[in-house]
């Protein structure tokens, strides 16, 4: 079939969504080649979301299929540059630190104790190549950016320069290093008035995040979703109806109480901490859903705080080894897993309104089972579906998300 004359835009492009973005991408290709409309839609698919995961010892792939993929953006600006509605990469690039792009002088010098150097050079070019494509992205709608940097790590990067020249309305940025924090706050975010979520990720403990008290009040006026450090919650709460929260405690214990009174209002809130509930349990009152990364094995967790959340429906308990089960023995594991039922059945105690507790265990393919009050006791259940955990995080989420890979990144 000639699909140039049979066929109309508006159908090729059904076409073309049917086959992303699980598909292999040679399908989208195949169907690239049969006609000028077909090769239209099928980047428009192929173009939509970048974002390539890359385990370790993979970051040489990873920065190569991004710089494939920006090198045609700029090569093709009007044509592929508006296709992209959301862009992923997380520690590939390398930034300068104190231009916008790095030098030809810069490529021959010798960063000593550079935490990276495999692929430093690479991240640097990268690094440039992202500069020149980020402003063509018009349309751009969801951004995920960690950059790294010939800096030492633990200090702010210059990474927050590659967005000086964008003009993209953002619906949601995660940011990858929590001291770029105050740039952020005063150069970027004011003028992102479609964010709805902002998460910011990778704390350096020992040094805390100033907290920011003239953010502009009419700025972000349809924030839904934060994720990051207390200074992100006094920041960005007040006047705003935010819903979902996920908060990174570290080092700012002295401003809990400050951040805790603006959560009156949320209903789903994380705590990275279990050592800062107390401090705040008693302003949680509109809290539905509740999720504590707050366990290690053998533990013996501290419930009656729960008494205090009157609205809670739904607590999530994650496990706070869970980045390292090769490292745990299999009589913990048995023994942590033995402990579900009477974990759980403290919770209820503590919460009279508490209808189901969901905790994470350490399978990596389905690692939630859910345990359900049933009148006087309780009944564990199946292992949660991936379906029914999109579901429940769904709120934390920057954007909707595909498997369980995303949502344990973001959580």
């Amino acid at each position: 079939m000639n699909t140039r004359s049979h066929l109309p835009p508006e159908v090729v492009g059904r076409i073309a969504e049917s086959l992303g973005p699980d598909v292999e991408k040679k399908d989208l290709l195949s169907l690239a080649l049969t006609s000028r409309v077909c090769r239209v839609e099928s980047q428009r698919v192929l173009f939509r979301t970048m974002e390539v995961k890359c385990g370790q010892g993979e970051a040489k792939g990873g920065i190569r299929a991004h710089s494939l993929f920006l090198e045609a953006i700029i090569n093709a600006p009007v044509r592929l540059g508006q296709c992209v509605r959301a862009y992923t990469c997380v520690w590939l690039a390398i930034s300068p630190l104190h231009t916008d792009f790095h030098s030809e002088e810069s490529f021959q010098q010798d960063h000593n104790g550079f935490y990276h150097r495999p692929n430093l050079k690479a991240g640097m070019h990268l690094w440039n190549t992202m500069r020149r494509a980020l402003p063509i992205m018009t349309r751009l709608a969801h951004l995920t950016l960690a950059v790294g940097s010939v800096a030492e790590w633990g200090h702010s990067t210059n990474g927050v320069s590659i967005l000086r020249n964008c003009h993209f309305a953002l619906e949601s940025l995660v940011w990858g290093n929590s001291l770029d924090f105050p740039t952020l706050a005063s150069d970027v975010l004011p003028y992102q008035p479609l964010l709805r979520s902002f998460g910011i990720y990778h704390h350096a403990e020992d040094k805390p995040v100033p907290l920011i008290t003239n953010f502009p009040p009419d700025a972000l006026p349809h924030l839904r979703n934060i994720h990051g450090p207390t200074s992100a919650l006094v920041a960005f709460i007040p006047g705003r109806n935010v819903e979902a929260v996920s908060w990174t405690i570290n080092s700012d214990y002295d401003a809990l109480e400050q951040a805790g009174r603006l959560l009156s209002r949320t209903q789903y809130l994380r705590i990275s901490e279990s050592r800062g509930l107390d401090r705040v349990a008693q302003y949680l009152v509109s809290v539905e859903v509740l999720c504590l990364q707050t366990y290690r094995l053998n533990s013996n967790p501290d419930f009656s705080q729960l008494a205090s959340l009157t609205s809670l429906r739904t607590l999530i308990l994650q496990n706070r080894d869970r980045w390292s089960p090769y490292d745990l023995e299999e009589e913990d594991i048995v023994a942590w897993r033995d402990s579900v039922e009477e974990i759980a059945a403290t919770t209820f105690v503590s919460c009279s309104t508490l209808e189901r507790v969901l905790v994470e265990g350490f399978d990596n393919a389905c690692p939630y089972t859910i345990i359900k009050r049933v009148g006087d006791g309780i009944e564990v259940g199946e292992e949660l579906q991936l379906s029914e955990m999109m579901e429940i995080f769904e709120p934390w989420m920057p954007r909707p998300l595909a498997n369980l890979a995303d949502i344990r990144h973001y959580m």
